[in-house]
């Protein structure tokens, strides 16, 4: 069976494809284009059944190759897809794709899609931190416990070290890389009339 696409939605196609290579280069840890790519992927290719398909699609893969193949230390084998972390990270990237849904309904000015890509980021960050406090046995299961996780998932902050913060690397690569598949999307489609 073969998939029909517009160009612009090839086009769209082939910017989550460079979005999810960049994911193998060296960053900052917490840096990734998952946020950018459920946002832009449910504004770009217009179908949502699409869109979701080629976010999880993007997602699984780039897990793979990441947590199997770049850095095995961190997992044994493929054991990552059933732990409590990857489950933790796909209910936020179910979040992040809500998120593009809903703006894909709406207008997608300059500042609704930084808005929503903020929004992505506070979500996957009390979504994932609200799970490890869940599943961990690491905090006593109250408010004040889950109030101890949300605190303890934004360190490793060192005063002049902007780059140890989890959580400000997250909201920092959300906002560069949806800023970049937007802004790269619109500007092809305005400049290449292929695309248009």
């Amino acid at each position: 069976m073969r998939i029909q696409m517009t160009p612009s939605q090839r086009l769209a196609a082939t910017l989550i494809v460079l979005a999810v290579v960049s994911r193998l280069l060296p960053h900052p840890w917490n840096v990734s284009p998952m946020a950018g790519i459920a946002l832009f992927g449910m504004v770009a290719f217009g179908n949502r059944m699409a869109a979701i398909g080629v976010a999880v699609s993007a997602w699984f893969m780039s897990d793979l190759l990441v947590n199997v193949l770049i850095q095995p230390s961190f997992v044994e084998g493929l054991s990552y897809f059933w732990g409590g972390t990857a489950l933790g990270v796909y209910l936020g990237l179910a979040w992040m794709l809500w998120m593009g849904s809903t703006l894909a309904g709406s207008q997608a000015t300059g500042i609704r899609i930084m808005g929503f890509s903020l929004a992505s980021s506070i979500g996957f960050y009390v979504i994932t931190n609200t799970l490890v406090w869940a599943s961990s046995g690491f905090y006593p299961m109250n408010l004040a416990g889950w109030g101890l996780a949300l605190t303890a998932g934004i360190p490793f902050y060192q005063a002049g070290d902007v780059s140890s913060s989890f959580f400000l690397n997250q909201v920092v690569g959300d906002l560069l890389y949806t800023g970049a598949l937007f802004g790269a999307y619109s500007a092809a489609r305005r400049w290449v009339p292929y695309f248009a």
